[in-house]
């Protein structure tokens, strides 16, 4: 048997730390006066895995070995010395030259803070050439499977996490499932006595439920009896209903008037009998069960709907929408609902006073109308409609949307609901960006452009716009800016022949630290020109090359001299070689780096303790797959 070598003894905490992460497993359980710590002498390397039925080969590599994959981590539960048998794997191990730190070979517990768990612990009485590993729930359907706990025996006894299960009989034990087990005389849960129990007639029914001829049993979140249930007829109707012969049950709450021999699961939580309808388990006043039928939502996801009717009402989510007619009743759009009676909004709740439903018509823009009236509406909490305005002085007949917030009719322009003075409504041209004009004017979102030029007038994206006199953002004029150079860059920057410029919210800044004529934008938002490479921030990135750098990722980059932290060179880097890992880390071929630094031991122990390295430590999911692995130079490519 090989020994640990001296990489083992940084590596093996680590891996096993990693795969900890991936296995929450079953709740710690203190040794019973049967189990003691051995001491350090006994444990020699003479030790060795005991195999589990169903794990590979690969899982019982020597001790000291890295576990690859983390599907092996449970198979290493159990090992012995051919004299005893050990639980929680190799604490500690003694050999000649000197003692080797704590290797977490296997643990039944990720809290690396219990001392008692850092010690080897021997499973006294246990016999050796009998001893055989049992995956839980080994031959169970998936739904019933819990392959966190494992269960062992030798000739004389059953064993549940290196504890002696006192009791039950290892001859005739029957997993049933999610932690029931029983032998020809009693049903336990994990290791406790289900006191009343049958194990002759006792089955596990599903995820918290069980039963026999006497009960039915329920998870809250030990086993209790369910009371009043005949276990005879108890079954599971969907995964909110229960019933039996006398009742239904919604959750496990009994429903009250419920009838299980009609009762049916309609859509979703919706439920009826020959009595009632039922949402989440609660009686619908007044609703016919007969005629209870869904309304189809334009914006119906899932086949699921808020919207009932029977022959008396509407509903919405099982309240009455009181003066709807159920008759005539039909959604307009995803707001807006009307019937022979009236127009209904915010789910039926609210009436738009006055107006028609004969004519009623949804326009676009918040615009609304129908023969005689215009409305504008104002959108709520949610993306809903909270209030509508009547439009005074508007023509019905001619009224229409045109984009965004702007309408007409044969009178004037409209912009969010008000009209637009000295707009020509015959020469309008809706531009982007919330511009709009006329033959002679320019708005932006209902204002106007002062001293735009309408007939050279073009937006250019991103807020910016010009004419041939001057340019504009956000609607505003640009003092100083050539318009006939300026152009707009990527990530808030523009420029003309004399200047470069950058946004921040509504404000716009000239920069003078540029030479306008080279500016350009390369990597991630980093402006360069003939002078050199900056960060977004406008620091210099101290001899970066501009026709050769480029972007990797995070805070890294590199140009054909050096690779750079933010707007630090870090020196020693490859550049051929050098690439980006995840979050602060990035490595070459001759080192690892974090935040531009060597990863050495020494930065190592600073990262253990930090939130950002204790989280990359124990967590390989983290992107790239695989980090770990090539932080630590432990293998190339992990296996999953």
């Amino acid at each position: 048997m090989t020994i640990f070598n001296k990489t083992s003894i940084f590596v093996v905490p680590i891996i096993i730390l990693i795969i900890a992460g991936f296995f929450v497993f079953s709740g710690e359980q203190k040794q019973e006066k049967e189990n003691s710590e051995v001491p350090v002498e006994k444990v020699t390397n003479e030790i060795r895995f005991i195999k589990i039925r169903g794990c590979p080969d690969d899982a019982y590599k020597d001790i000291g070995v890295e576990i690859v994959n983390p599907k092996y981590f449970i198979c290493r539960s159990y090992l012995t010395d051919g004299t005893n048998v050990y639980y929680h794997g190799i604490r500690a191990v003694a050999i000649p030259t000197q003692p080797l730190a704590p290797s977490f070979i296997a643990t039944s517990s990720p809290d690396t803070s219990d001392k008692a768990l850092m010690e080897s612990t021997i499973i006294k009485g246990a016999d050796p050439e009998t001893f055989e590993i049992m995956y839980f729930d080994e031959n169970l359907p998936v739904e019933q499977q819990n392959h966190m706990n494992t269960f062992a025996r030798d000739k004389d006894y059953l064993y549940w996490e290196g504890k002696r299960f006192e009791g039950l009989d290892p001859n005739t034990l029957v997993i049933l499932g999610r932690g029931f087990v029983k032998d020809k005389d009693a049903v336990y849960f994990y290791w406790r006595k289900l006191e009343g129990s049958d194990a002759t007639t006792f089955e596990f029914l599903w995820d918290g439920f069980a039963r026999d001829k006497n009960f039915v049993y329920r998870n809250n979140p030990q086993p209790e009896i369910f009371k009043g249930v005949d276990p005879a007829t108890f079954e599971k109707i969907d995964d909110n209903y229960l019933k039996d012969k006398n009742v239904v049950y919604y959750r496990q709450e009994k429903i009250g008037g419920s009838d299980p021999a009609t009762f049916e699961i309609l859509l979703g939580s919706y439920a009826k009998d020959k009595n009632n309808v039922y949402m989440d388990g609660k009686i619908i006043n007044n609703a016919d069960p007969e005629t209870f039928s869904f309304l189809t939502h334009p914006y119906q996801r899932d086949g699921y709907n808020y919207f009932s009717k029977d022959k008396n009402n509407v509903y919405f989510s099982g309240n009455i929408i009181y003066g709807a007619d159920s008759n005539t009743f039909e959604f307009i759009d995803y707001q807006y609902m009307k019937d022979k009676n009236a127009v209904y909004y915010n789910n039926g709740s609210k009436k738009i006073d006055g107006a028609d439903p004969k004519t009623f018509e949804v326009l676009g823009g918040g615009y609304l109308k129908d023969g005689n009236s215009v409305w504008i509406s104002y959108g709520g909490e949610g993306g809903g409609v909270s209030s509508h305005r009547k439009l005074e002085n508007v023509d019905a007949l001619t009224f229409e949307f045109i984009d965004r917030q702007y309408a007409r009719d044969v009178t004037a322009v409209y912009c969010s609901g008000d009209a637009m003075e000295g707009f020509d409504w015959g020469s309008v041209v809706i531009l982007q960006d919330n511009y709009i004009r006329d033959s002679e004017q320019v708005f932006f979102r209902c204002k106007k452009v002062e001293g735009a030029d309408a007939k050279s007038f073009e937006v250019l994206g991103y807020q910016y716009s010009k004419d041939k006199i001057a340019v504009y953002y956000i609607g505003k004029r640009i003092d100083g800016v050539d318009a006939e150079s300026f152009e707009n860059l990527a990530c808030n920057y523009s420029k003309d022949k004399n200047s470069v410029y950058k946004t921040s919210g509504q404000t716009i800044s000239k920069l003078d630290n540029f030479d306008a004529s080279t500016f350009r934008i390369i990597g991630n938002c980093n402006p360069s020109d003939k002078n050199g490479v900056y960060t977004n921030s406008g620091e210099k990135i101290a001899g970066a090359d501009p026709g050769t750098f480029q972007f990797l990722g995070g805070s890294y980059s590199k140009d054909k001299y050096r690779a750079y932290w933010k707007a630090m060179p870090i020196a020693s880097s490859d550049t051929a070689t050098f690439k980006f890992l995840s979050g602060e880390f990035a490595k070459d071929n001759n080192t690892t780096y974090y935040k531009g630094e060597v990863y050495g031991d020494e930065l190592k122990a600073i990262l253990r303790d930090t939130e950002e390295g204790g989280e990359l430590m124990i967590n390989p999911t983290l992107p790239p797959y695989g980090l770990i692995y090539e932080l630590n130079n432990i293998v190339p490519t992990p296996v999953y």
